[in-house]
């Protein structure tokens, strides 16, 4: 669905709110121009008034060539077509109202909406974490495996033959595994890991979709708890996996979680909902008439 201002962010809709007084300024320079060469300036073309103050149909068309270039699509239909300009000129509404309330109070426009939005949306650390337990689906620790890992090295560069070999050695060792042989020992025997022999294998825990190599992921998550994988090729190699512990999901420790990144999201969406309101209080305040459909 297309929206601009409705869903736009304070700070963010200045950017584009200064470009709209540029072309403002632009249209007066052109007035100005016109009138010390001693000609009568042409009246500009309105689509709409707010407080008497018109949204001349030049600065409204370069509004929708760059919300129309923002989409990337291609052809619209008429209805979409009548939806988007109904949110350009809202838009356009919306900053002229800012302009004017910002020109009464003698400030510039983003001070304006610092005051009036940013100032009046801070968020406190109880906050913070009071939305964090009411949201904990958002803060969850994923599926996850605990892993002794086995490795069988392969020169990338070696031959057919090489491959084969590690292979079958691979077979064998996982073969004898899921026949009794403790993985740890094999691991200490014919890892070609030096620290996974000292330690019988990596085991820390691995989180789904956050394992580093995509070919231990597909497998970890199928075997069962002490069963061990068949031969995986990777770069390296072939390697046996075995899954040591299953972790089920589990809602992340608040003082694990980034809160920084939470009140930065809760600033956002109370801002968001702060300026919708502020604007609607201008707008029941105004007197705003639509010259062109």
């Amino acid at each position: 669905m297309f929206k601009l201002s409705s869903k736009v962010i304070a700070l963010i809709l200045l950017s584009s709110l200064f470009s709209v007084q540029g072309g403002l300024a632009r249209a007066d320079e052109k007035r100005e121009k016109a009138r010390s060469a001693g000609e009568e300036p042409k009246k500009e073309k309105a689509v709409a008034e707010v407080n008497g103050q018109p949204i001349v149909e030049f600065v409204f068309k370069q509004e929708m060539k760059n919300a129309l270039l923002s989409l990337g699509h291609g052809e619209l239909s008429p209805g979409r077509m009548e939806e988007i300009k109904k949110e350009v000129l809202n838009q356009l509404i919306d900053k002229e109202l800012i302009f004017q309330k910002a020109k009464g109070e003698g400030l510039n426009p983003y001070d304006l909406v610092k005051k009036e939005v940013y100032d009046k949306t801070a968020v406190s650390d109880a906050e913070v974490q009071e939305y964090v337990q009411k949201h904990q689906e958002e803060f969850m620790r994923p599926e996850g495996v605990q892993l002794r890992h086995l490795l069988i090295r392969v020169d990338p560069s070696g031959s057919n033959d090489d491959w084969k070999k590690g292979y079958e050695k691979g077979f064998e060792l996982s073969k004898k595994a899921n026949q009794g042989a403790d993985f740890k020992e094999l691991i200490a025997s014919y890892s070609s890991e030096e620290e996974a022999r000292s330690f019988g294998g990596d085991e820390r825990i691995q989180y789904k979709g956050r394992m580093a190599m995509a070919e231990f992921e597909r497998e970890a998550f199928l075997l069962k708890v002490n069963e061990v994988s068949g031969p995986i090729q990777t770069l390296y190699g072939f390697s046996l996996i075995q899954v040591v512990k299953k972790i089920p999901p589990a809602p992340v420790p608040f003082s694990e979680i980034n809160q920084g990144k939470v009140k930065e999201k809760r600033v956002r969406e109370k801002s968001a909902k702060r300026y919708e309101e502020w604007v609607s209080d201008l707008r029941r305040g105004a007197e705003i008439k639509i010259l062109q459909k």
